[in-house]
């Protein structure tokens, strides 16, 4: 048998943490949740709190690396620079802003940039 996943064990137990605040009620409709990780194959039931809780967290959540839409292209790729990772350009702002910056820099020892040969 292989290891549990830590995606399975979160899973797991935040079902488990939702659930013991439930009271039993019969004919509550539920979903069953199968995960299959390697040859582990476990079924988690979900009760309709443990599914509110989980939209709640899932609408809360933030990705770090989520850093809004493109202004050019409206690409979700945007990295920590402001840079579109689908068009190139400087996205917001503060891409505007970094954009204009490097434009201006002039390195202090008089080394020719790669585009100057």
């Amino acid at each position: 048998m292989s290891p549990v996943s830590p995606v399975v064990t979160t899973l797991r137990d935040f079902v488990a943490r939702i659930a013991s605040l439930d009271t039993p009620v019969e004919r509550e409709p539920t979903i069953e949740l199968r995960v299959i990780c390697g040859d582990t194959d476990e079924t988690l039931t979900l009760s309709p709190s443990v599914v509110q809780a989980l939209k709640h967290a899932l609408e809360d959540y933030h990705d770090p690396r989520d850093s809004g839409d493109c202004d050019h292209c409206g690409s979700r790729r945007v990295d920590r620079n402001f840079i579109c990772q689908d068009c190139g350009e400087a996205s917001g702002v503060f891409g505007q802003l970094l954009k204009e910056h490097s434009s201006r820099y002039r390195d202090p020892f008089g080394l020719p940039g790669p585009d100057q040969g």
